[in-house]
């Protein structure tokens, strides 16, 4: 492993058919791949010298490598949908809002569904204030908010079918499966469905 002109190190990764050592991307002291940690904390690519991408929260990558024989691995943070019962707890400061805010305010992307626009804006309106309920819905804007189509409405009929879900419900887990996102949720309605976990 070499140091470079900045005393950051270059590492060197074995290939995968036997031709001698690579070099790596560049990484600083702790093995953080600097390309991978712009683009996840600045939210840009460098595609040239003059030229830069934007890049949406999906895209933002997390990186991790193991040098040596291993191959390099990348994967993309894990898209984390709080449906509005927690969204609500988080906002109002009520019992379990801590227990929320490990996942609202954590590293992982945030994905909503527009229905909770509608549910979290009425809730806080009607139990605290107009003003706390517009605040709400800004909050809810440090999420991607995910429309329902004709699509995902079939979707969300077969998953309330077969779980016994309410609408609103059906169309909050049928656009967590879309998108490959893991549910948060405090409604023991979802207890044992896949890819779901509800805070207790």
């Amino acid at each position: 492993m070499a140091a470079d002109r900045h005393g950051g190190e270059v590492a060197e990764v074995q290939s995968r058919d036997g031709g001698g050592a690579q070099p790596f991307r560049h990484r600083d002291h702790q093995g953080v791949d600097k390309a991978d940690a712009k683009r996840a904390v600045l939210g840009v690519e460098f595609v040239s010298p003059d030229e830069i991408r934007l890049l949406s929260p999906l895209d933002r990558p997390l990186a991790s490598a193991e040098i040596g024989e291993k191959r390099v691995l990348r994967a993309r943070r894990v898209l984390t949908l709080v449906d509005s019962s927690g969204w609500i707890e988080y906002l109002a400061g009520r019992a379990k809002a801590d227990r929320f805010a490990t996942y609202i305010e954590g590293r992982d992307p945030l994905l909503v569904s527009v229905i909770e626009v509608y549910e979290v804006y009425k809730v806080i309106r009607r139990d605290l204030s107009a003003e706390r309920a517009v605040e709400a819905v800004s909050a809810l804007r440090r999420a991607a908010i995910a429309p329902v189509d004709e699509t995902l409405a079939l979707e969300a009929a077969d998953l309330s079918l077969a779980h016994g879900l309410a609408m609103a419900d059906s169309l909050v887990y049928a656009t967590a499966r879309r998108h490959g996102a893991t549910l948060v949720t405090g409604d023991n309605d979802f207890d044992e469905l896949p890819d779901t976990i509800v805070v207790r």
